[in-house]
């Protein structure tokens, strides 16, 4: 099976083009009903979920990661902003295995 990938930017709301850093973000695969470990795969709790933060540009990168719908959770917006309460969905399958989502 080929590997799938995900890649998130946590962008400003007013200005997409910045991105965030030191945003948390947990990752929910609604199609095994788990959320990530820190490799990528659906195994945990969500009280034992890998929390993936954002580098300098507001980038996360999660390499291996198992086909099926996902949803993001917010769990630490960065200094000066609010904490989304938005979730953003997402699909990666087979034909469908390199994944990238703005989050405002």
């Amino acid at each position: 099976m080929a590997q799938k990938n995900i890649k998130i930017k946590k962008v400003d709301a007013d200005n997409t083009s910045k991105g965030l850093a030191g945003a948390k973000f947990k990752f929910y695969n609604t199609s095994v009903g788990k959320w990530l470990n820190s490799r990528g795969v659906a195994n945990q709790t969500e009280a034992k979920a890998y929390q993936f933060t954002t580098n300098a540009n507001g980038n996360i990168a999660i390499t291996g990661a198992t086909w099926g719908q996902y949803q993001t959770k917010e769990t630490k917006a960065p200094a000066g902003y609010k904490i989304s309460k938005e979730s953003t969905t997402f699909t990666i399958s087979d034909t469908n295995r390199d994944v990238t989502v703005k989050v405002e």
